[in-house]
């Protein structure tokens, strides 16, 4: 057991091409530099998502419904707190209007609703997010001004995104 430890320690010495004294110090620095490589790069694929420095990064590609703007988009790519910053940020630029973004990750997929405070009472999240969950092959709820879904129908996720603009006109009318 010793002997195999000791040959694991000197392969991991080899690979980072450092002695076995430096070996702390440098698996630390790795983790760092690992670490604020991860923060990049969600960062980036937010700026990707939010259509950063795009002419219709500002909610332009909201569709009026009903007289409400209604944004419904995908957002693969990005885990849930993503989504739910990337949400938060398009309401913001919408200002009044209903957010809907769904995304697909390892056979699932996820959808979250949000609603500006305006129309809470109209087009509550919760109400949505449970018209749509089925087409996904799941369910969901949440809040009047957010709500969360899932299913296991990765395939049915942009029919699930252009239903959304039905979805919220029937409760509008």
């Amino acid at each position: 057991r010793f002997r195999q430890d000791e040959e694991i320690i000197e392969e991991v010495a080899s690979n980072l091409r450092t002695s076995r004294a430096e070996l702390p110090a440098v698996i630390g620095k790795l983790q760092v530099e690992l670490k604020k490589a991860r923060r990049e790069a969600d960062e980036l694929r937010l700026k990707i998502a939010t259509g950063a420095g795009q002419t219709g990064s500002n909610g332009d590609d909201a569709r009026e419904v009903a007289g409400v703007r209604v944004l419904a988009k995908e957002a693969s790519g990005l885990d849930a707190a993503g989504m739910r910053q990337l949400s938060d940020t398009l309401l913001a630029r919408i200002k009044s209007g209903v957010v809907v973004l769904g995304r697909t990750n390892d056979g699932k997929v996820s959808l979250i609703v949000r609603t500006s405070d305006d129309l809470t009472k109209k087009v509550p999240a919760g109400q949505v997010i449970k018209e749509l969950a089925p087409i996904i092959g799941g369910k969901g709820g949440g809040k009047a001004d957010l709500a969360e879904g899932g299913g296991n129908q990765p395939e049915k996720l942009s029919e699930a995104l252009q239903a959304s603009y039905g979805v919220i006109e029937k409760m509008l009318s």
